[in-house]
């Protein structure tokens, strides 16, 4: 059981990263016709909010990939919009078996999945807190939007904007979930390294 929702959880998250970046291409040739620049839709917010670190590890990857961000005038979808969605699905996957792993680590052995070598462990346990930095910098953005959305009788770019601020609580909430995540786990992973100057051992798991 434990080795099919190993492979089940990140396959699911894939096929859902797939349908919202699919609504949210839809959802983006809709708002253009009502708004110039809609700018970044709902759909792409959830994604982003509920695989957060891979949304900030995108930012760094997404300037490298070939060709460019084209709108096309018929709604045509880009050969750069196929290969960014293409790799930010395929990062999904690898991110949450990843995520699989540390959760058996965890309940295994109270501990996280981390390089063994003293200097490499550090410098990873400040990358991803500073990843959880900026996941709750994001979310402390999203709930200014919500506090600062007096009006909420209109209609926005992307419809009603009574859900759309419903919606924005729980973008908020999935990127402050990461965040607080982030800097505990590994914030307190890379004080072990300090303090007790032995990181733990690197575990093998059996399938």
């Amino acid at each position: 059981m434990q080795l099919r929702l190993k492979y089940a959880l990140p396959l699911t998250q894939m096929l859902l990263a797939s349908a919202l970046l699919i609504c949210s291409s839809l959802w983006a040739r809709a708002a253009m016709r009502v708004c110039d620049m809609p700018g970044s839709t709902p759909a792409f917010g959830l994604l982003a909010s509920i695989n957060a670190p891979v949304a900030v590890a995108r930012t760094f990857w997404i300037s490298h990939l070939p060709g460019r961000t084209i709108t096309l005038a018929d709604g045509r979808i880009a050969f750069f919009d196929l290969v960014d969605d293409a790799t930010l699905v395929a990062a999904v996957g690898v991110f949450w078996y990843w995520v699989m792993l540390n959760i058996r680590c965890w309940r295994q052995w109270h501990a996280i999945i981390m390089f063994r070598w003293f200097p490499l462990r550090l410098a990873a346990d400040g990358i991803l807190m500073a990843v959880g930095l900026l996941s709750g910098f994001a979310g402390l953005v999203e709930g200014r939007h919500i506090v600062l959305a007096s009006d909420l009788r209109g209609t926005g770019c992307f419809g009603p904007l009574v859900w759309s601020n419903w919606l924005s609580i729980v973008i908020a909430g999935f990127f402050l979930s990461w965040s607080i995540g982030l800097i505990v786990l590994f914030g307190r992973d890379f004080l072990h390294c300090v303090v007790r100057k032995d990181p733990p051992p690197v575990y093998r798991f059996s399938k």
